[in-house]
């Protein structure tokens, strides 16, 4: 004859039988994706930038090795974006930092440009943005200026830079990489300057390049390279730990 079993142990069963049933995701709800971090660096013009980047890639595929490795895209950018669409590289380049998109800029805001041209840069930049947030969302990816941050603001797992210097500093920095004669510089650059923030109000009129914009403001001046690098890593890895 069975002895019939006490309440105690019916519910341990029962609640051991629950713990063995496999469950699976409802129809129609599926598990969130990993965040996939990713960089944007946003720059005074002649802060050091290009350098940084590649730079902090390397440091970055050490450190944090994976399937797929850190990639940066800067001119790689243009390139791509050239090579998908068949587009014009000068185009494409002389949107952020070019004569051509500083004048077609402030002619539009005076309503006198709404033609082939202002198409075209209209064209080339929507092909930009589309580029770059697909680069987001793969992650593992440095994108330096192109308006990256306000493309992709509002996506999982980016980490914003913005990278400033002093302008003698950067006057010094283009006459060494570019050979531009010392008395030419400065006005070179305060046109840089005025074509760069011009690109960004075209394009973002809502939105402002401050600090709050973004998680960290690096002085290239200030701040050795290794020093900048180790503070990316480390942002890098607390947006990591804080999806988990």
């Amino acid at each position: 004859m069975n002895t019939p079993s006490s309440p105690l142990s019916v519910d341990r069963s029962i609640i051991g039988a629950i713990r063995t049933v496999p469950i699976h995701p409802r129809p129609g709800i599926e598990s969130p994706e990993p965040m996939l971090p990713f960089v944007t660096i946003s720059r005074q013009p002649y802060s050091g930038a290009w350098t940084f980047a590649q730079q902090l890639v390397e440091a970055l595929n050490v450190s944090d090795p994976g399937v797929r490795p850190w990639t940066c895209w800067d001119r790689e950018l243009v390139e791509k974006v050239a090579a998908d669409h068949h587009m014009s590289k000068e185009l494409i380049e002389a949107i952020e930092d070019g004569q051509h998109s500083w004048l077609i800029d402030f002619l539009s805001s005076l309503s006198f440009v709404d033609g082939p041209e202002a198409a075209d840069v209209a064209k080339a930049y929507e092909r930009i943005a589309t580029t770059v947030r697909k680069l987001a969302a793969g992650g593992r990816v440095v994108i330096v200026g192109r308006g990256g941050v306000f493309i992709t603001r509002r996506m999982r797992g980016g980490i914003h830079i913005r990278l400033v210097a002093p302008f003698e500093d950067r006057v010094a920095f283009m006459i060494r990489q570019l050979g531009t004669r010392p008395q030419d510089a400065p006005s070179l650059l305060q046109r840089f300057d005025r074509n760069r923030l011009a690109f960004l109000k075209r394009y973002w009129p809502s939105e402002s390049v401050v600090p709050e914009t973004f998680a960290a403001t690096l002085n290239t001046s200030q701040l050795d390279t290794t020093t900048m690098i180790q503070i990316v890593q480390s942002l890098i890895r607390q947006r990591v730990a804080a999806a988990r």
